[in-house]
C-alpha cells in the first residue's frame, strides 16, 4: 500500500506558478537585452522585408509551381491506393486505408502550407509605401498578386479533386459537396461510428493545442509590440481568435448537455 502523501492541487499550482515565474524572469531579463538591440534587429528585417519585396514574383511562382507538382504527385499515389481499395481483403484494407490517410494528411497539409506561403510572401508588398512607390514596384506587385491567384484558384480545385478521388471508392460520402459550406456537416453525417469517434477525438486534441498555443503566440505579439512597436492588430486579433475559440467549446458542451438532459 502506497503511504506517501500526495501534494495538494493548490500547492501544485503554487509550485508551477512560481517556476513560470523564474522562467518569465528570466526571459524579461532576455527581452530587454533585446530590446536594446531594437535598432539592429530592426534593421535585420528590413533588409528582410527589402530583399523578399525585389524576389516576390520568384519566390510566389516557386511555391505555386512547387504545390502543383506536390499536389499532382500525392493525388496520383492516392488514386492508386483507391484502385487497390476496390479488390483488398480486410488486412491489406486496413494498411491501404492508413496509406491513404497519411499521404492525404501530407497533401492537405502542403496544400494549405502553400497557400499561407504565398499570402506570406506577397503580404511583404502589400502595403502603401510600396505598391505606390513607383510603377514598377505596383507592376511586380500586381503580377505577383495574378501567380497568388492562380496559386489558390489551383489549391482549392486540387481539395476538391481529392474529395472525389475518396468518393469514387466509397460512394457513402457521395452527397457531400466539397465546394458547399456545409461540406464537413456533410461529410460528418456519412462517417460511421468508428470514424466520427476518431474526428471528435483529433478536434478535441486541436482545441487542446490551440488553448496552450494562442496564448503563447498573444505573449509573444506583446512582446513584439513593446519592442518593435509591430501595432496592436496582432494582439487584437489573438485576443479575439482566444475568446471566441473558448466561447465556441464552451456554449458546445453546454448545448450537448442540454439536449442530453431534455432527451
Amino acid at each position: 500500500m502506497n503511504t506517501r502523501k500526495r501534494k495538494s492541487p493548490n500547492i501544485k499550482f503554487v509550485i508551477k506558478m512560481l517556476v513560470w515565474m523564474l522562467i518569465g524572469g528570466i526571459l524579461g531579463f532576455a527581452m530587454s537585452w533585446f530590446g536594446g538591440q531594437a535598432d539592429n534587429v530592426g534593421q535585420f528585417f528590413a533588409v528582410i522585408v527589402k530583399s523578399a519585396q525585389s524576389a516576390m514574383i520568384p519566390l510566389v511562382t516557386l511555391v505555386t509551381v512547387s504545390g502543383i507538382l506536390f499536389g499532382e504527385i500525392v493525388l496520383k499515389k492516392i488514386k492508386q491506393i483507391e484502385e487497390r481499395l476496390r479488390y483488398a481483403e480486410d488486412e491489406e484494407c486496413d494498411e491501404l486505408e492508413y496509406q491513404e490517410e497519411y499521404i492525404g494528411a501530407w497533401g492537405l497539409n502542403g496544400s494549405n502550407f502553400a497557400m499561407a506561403l504565398a499570402i506570406l510572401i506577397n503580404s511583404v508588398g502589400y502595403s502603401r509605401n510600396y505598391i505606390s512607390g513607383s510603377r514598377e514596384t505596383a507592376f511586380r506587385f500586381m503580377i505577383a498578386v495574378v501567380i497568388f491567384v492562380v496559386c489558390f484558384f489551383y489549391e482549392g480545385l486540387w481539395q476538391m479533386r481529392y474529395v472525389k478521388v475518396i468518393q469514387s471508392s466509397r460512394p457513402e460520402f457521395s452527397n457531400a459537396d466539397p465546394s458547399s459550406m456545409k461540406f464537413q456537416e456533410q461529410w460528418m453525417k456519412s462517417c460511421d461510428e468508428a470514424e466520427k469517434e476518431m474526428i471528435y477525438h483529433s478536434s478535441y486534441r486541436t482545441y487542446l493545442f490551440l488553448s496552450k498555443v494562442i496564448p503563447i503566440l498573444l505573449v509573444a505579439a506583446m512582446l513584439s509590440n513593446l519592442l518593435f512597436d509591430t501595432g496592436m492588430l496582432a494582439i487584437v486579433l489573438l485576443a479575439v481568435l482566444w475568446i471566441m475559440t473558448s466561447m465556441y467549446y464552451t456554449r458546445s458542451c453546454v448545448n450537448m448537455r442540454k439536449k442530453r438532459a431534455r432527451g
